[in-house]
């Protein structure tokens, strides 16, 4: 499978890498990152799905990567977190607040982390993406996806090396896992994007607003960090 991916266990982990001198903007929501008006012709919707990614990679940097982790759940993120869960099939789950890197540390390296959570994950990611590989160039639909987690993958180490300082702790596990966690994400969501912005009448995608990976992705742009499964609780940071 295409993408940043790794084993079962443990909250879900991407690769960081290098970045551009794109501009920095506001944070975004998944709507904006996709905007009708600017439509190219009829006819192109491959190049739309792509302008749509390439929109979000220069949205990135707006994000407030981790910048409310600790703080209590609102309503409105308590219901992302449900929504998530719901879209991947695990209903009547407990949605649990982490309150402190500390807290979230031990958590990354708790061993009884779900591995159904990320199977779901997995079998969401797959069926976007051969919907997307019909539809968009292979090689530009990568390069674009990749582009994405990489750049979110800096942003957000950077990010979690300074949260983690502040709290006096040195952890290089954690931070990696924070990043790589951010940039595993934000693949997922630009490949809604892409597949949305293709059209629902082309690619079968009825909402891309309710897919998993979206309601996920909007929990990072609130400044949180989804972290998995463990029982029926899925924990949020």
């Amino acid at each position: 499978m295409a993408g940043p991916q790794d084993d079962d266990t443990g909250p879900r982990r991407a690769r960081p890498y290098a970045n551009d001198d794109e501009p920095e903007t506001d944070t975004f929501g998944m709507a904006e990152a996709w905007d009708e008006d600017e439509a190219l012709e009829e006819g192109d919707a491959a190049l739309d799905g792509l302008r749509a990614v390439a929109r979000l990679a220069k949205l990135l940097p707006g994000i407030n990567w981790f910048g409310a982790a600790g703080r209590p759940l609102t309503a409105a993120e308590l219901t992302e977190a449900e929504n998530y869960c719901a879209a991947l099939g695990f209903f009547d789950t407990s949605i649990g607040g982490i309150a402190t890197w500390r807290q979230a540390a031990d958590a990354v390296a708790d061993p009884d982390w779900s591995g159904e959570l990320w199977q779901a994950e997995d079998q969401a990611h797959q069926a976007l993406l051969e919907l997307a590989e019909q539809f968009l160039p292979v090689h530009d639909l990568h390069v674009a996806l990749n582009h994405v987690s990489l750049r979110a993958g800096e942003l957000a180490l950077a990010r979690a090396i300074e949260a983690v300082a502040r709290v006096g702790l040195e952890d290089e596990e954690l931070v990696k896992a924070a990043g790589q966690a951010a940039a595993q994400a934000a693949y997922q969501a630009a490949l809604v994007l892409a597949v949305q912005a293709v059209g629902e009448a082309i690619t079968g995608l009825d909402d891309g607003e309710s897919h998993a990976f979206a309601a996920k992705f909007r929990l990072y742009e609130q400044g949180r960090w989804p972290l998995g499964l463990a029982g029926n609780t899925f924990s949020v940071f």
